[in-house]
């Protein structure tokens, strides 16, 4: 594909959740916290996936009070799978 930044391929949910809190955490000052963890692997660009998720919880941290909690998960049900961000704001 052109423009294509990442690749698709099998990645581990789990790892990759993992991994999205790791550096959520950072990014949020500690306030982002996962939930849920799907399990599975799905074929994916892991890092436009992190990259969207991050962006989500910056935005998050930005307009929500400062401690007020951010909330990440994955999902894997039925063969579709889901990530989502959630703050109080």
């Amino acid at each position: 594909m052109v423009g294509c930044r990442g690749s698709v391929e099998q990645t581990d949910l789990t790892e990759l959740t993992i991994d999205i809190e790791d550096k959520a955490d950072m990014v949020s000052g500690g306030r982002a916290k996962v939930t849920e963890i799907a399990e599975g692997f799905v074929l994916a660009d892991a890092q436009r996936i992190t990259e969207a998720i991050l962006e989500l919880t910056r935005n998050a941290v930005k307009y929500t009070n400062d401690d007020s909690p951010i909330i990440i998960g994955s999902t894997n049900k039925d063969g579709q799978v889901g990530f989502s961000v959630r703050d109080f704001g």
